[in-house]
């Protein structure tokens, strides 16, 4: 076998390899969707707990003024 040979049987991807990693990119792609999605919905639903309580005039019992 020639040097140029072996190095591009080196080089070359396995498939089922490379489809395992594509399959594991694509898990972890959506991973990370799925939280971006539940941070931003905590801010929605953070932002409007705090509209509506500024809107409402609603007093929250653990806040005192001394």
């Amino acid at each position: 076998m020639t040097e140029s040979a072996s190095v591009k049987c080196a080089s070359e991807p396995n498939r089922s390899m490379n489809g395992e990693s594509r399959l594991a990119s694509l898990a972890a792609v959506r991973s990370r969707w799925s939280a971006l999605e539940r941070d931003w919905q905590s801010v929605v639903v953070g932002a409007t707990v705090v509209a509506l309580v500024s809107l409402l005039d609603v007093h929250i019992p653990w806040v005192w003024s001394w």
